[in-house]
C-alpha cells in the first residue's frame, strides 16, 4: 500500500478525468499495469470498495503515476473518487497485471488497439514505446469526438509523424473523424503492420470481436495481448 496526494485533476472529457498521483515513494511498474486505489472511509463516513484503474503514463522515476477515470453516477467507487479534490490524499495498491510491454519484449514495433476507456493503458504503452524507439501505431475509437481522450497528444504525435494514429467515431454524424467502427474490413485495410506486438483492450465484446478479426489476418496469439474493461 502506497499514500498518494492528487497533485492535480484534468478534466479529460465531459464525464472523464484525469488524476496525476504523486507517490509517497516510488513505486516500480511496467507499462500497461494497473493500481488498486483506495478512499479513506473516513472521508464520506462510509467504508467504499476499491477500484482498479490502470496506469495511464509511462514508467519513471519521478514518484508519479497517472489514471484516467470515467465518472459514473451512483457508482460504487467513482462518484466518490469525482468528489475529492487536488491536494487530498488516496491509497493505492499494486501494481498489477500482465497487460504489459518492458524490456524484456525484444520487438520493433507495437500496435494499440483501443474502445473507450479502453484507450487508458495504451497511453502509458505507447509513451514507453516512444522512449524505447519502438515504431507505434494507434488505432482508437469511441462514440463522439467530445468522448475522445487524450486526443491532443494523439494529434500532436500524428503530426510530428512520432506515431500513425487512425481515430473512429461510432455515434458521431457530425465527427471530423472516420465514421465507423474497427472491423474485419477495415483492418485489412488499415492494419498498418503485422510485425511486433499488438495490445487490445476495450468492453468484452469489442476485444473478443478484434483478437478475432487479428487472427483472422494471420497474426499470430501469441502476439497479441488484451486487457477487458467492463
Amino acid at each position: 500500500m502506497v499514500k498518494a496526494v492528487i497533485r492535480e485533476i484534468i478534466k479529460e472529457t465531459s464525464d472523464i478525468k484525469r488524476l496525476i498521483l504523486e507517490l509517497d515513494k516510488n513505486m516500480p511498474f511496467k507499462a500497461g499495469q494497473f493500481v488498486m486505489l483506495k478512499i479513506d472511509s473516513e472521508r464520506f463516513d462510509k467504508l467504499i470498495p476499491t477500484r482498479a484503474y490502470s496506469i495511464t503514463n509511462a514508467p519513471n522515476d519521478k514518484f508519479e503515476i497517472q489514471i484516467i477515470a470515467k465518472i459514473i453516477p451512483d457508482s460504487k467507487f467513482s462518484q466518490y473518487l469525482d468528489q475529492l479534490e487536488e491536494h487530498e490524499e488516496i491509497e493505492v495498491q499494486g501494481p498489477y497485471g500482465r497487460f504489459t510491454l518492458s524490456d524484456k519484449d525484444k520487438i520493433n514495433e507495437v500496435t494499440l488497439l483501443g474502445a473507450g476507456t479502453g484507450v487508458a493503458p495504451l497511453i502509458g504503452i505507447m509513451e514507453y514505446a516512444l522512449q524505447k524507439n519502438i515504431k507505434s501505431h494507434l488505432i482508437y475509437c469511441d462514440k463522439t469526438d467530445e468522448d475522445l481522450i487524450n486526443i491532443k497528444q494523439f494529434d500532436e504525435l500524428t503530426q510530428k509523424n512520432k506515431i500513425t494514429c487512425k481515430i473512429l467515431t461510432t455515434r458521431d454524424k457530425n465527427s471530423k473523424r472516420t465514421k465507423g467502427r474497427i472491423t474485419l474490413e477495415y483492418l485489412k485495410e488499415n492494419l498498418p503492420t503485422k510485425k511486433g506486438l499488438f495490445f487490445v483492450c476495450g468492453p468484452p465484446e469489442y476485444v473478443t470481436n478484434v483478437v478475432g478479426y487479428l487472427e483472422e489476418l494471420g497474426i499470430d496469439s501469441d502476439n497479441i495481448k488484451t486487457e477487458r474493461y467492463g
